[in-house]
């Protein structure tokens, strides 16, 4: 009987495994959101003359709680293309490995280049943990 159970809880834990790679995607191991974001600057909408791609880079600034925080990157929530006229993108870092102890927060900036973004595209979001910073593409 015990046999039974722990070959039921096996599966079931492994369904449970596949269904939130289905939903969610890939996992990117050891990233998390970060805190807050504090400010987002869009750049220009700028066309290479020789390739004819527009690009946008976006700069994002956030705090985490803790020092110790490195690899903050602004990741795309979505690679499938959206009907919607905002763009989002997760701000997220590398937390410190195990226990930390110091509590001061620290600033992070990162950096994204949109390349070809679809012209239906009006405006950028940043996600947080605790916060949203939208911003109206120039």
């Amino acid at each position: 009987m015990k046999l039974l159970v722990g070959i039921f809880a096996g599966i079931a834990a492994l369904s449970v495994t596949a269904q939130a790679r289905t939903v969610y995607g890939p996992v990117d191991r050891g990233v998390t959101l970060i805190a807050t974001v504090n400010s987002v600057h869009l750049g220009p909408v700028r066309r290479n003359t020789t390739t004819g791609r527009r690009t946008v880079v976006i700069s994002a600034s956030g705090n985490v709680s803790t020092g110790g925080w490195s690899r903050p990157r602004l990741v795309p929530q979505s690679t499938q293309p959206s009907t919607s006229e905002t763009y989002t993108l997760d701000f997220r870092a590398t937390p410190p490995p195990g226990f930390t102890t110091n509590m001061r927060s620290r600033s992070l900036e990162a950096q994204y280049t949109l390349v070809n973004p679809p012209r239906r595209i009006r405006f950028i979001r940043v996600v947080a943990t605790r916060n949203s910073v939208l911003q109206r593409l120039r």
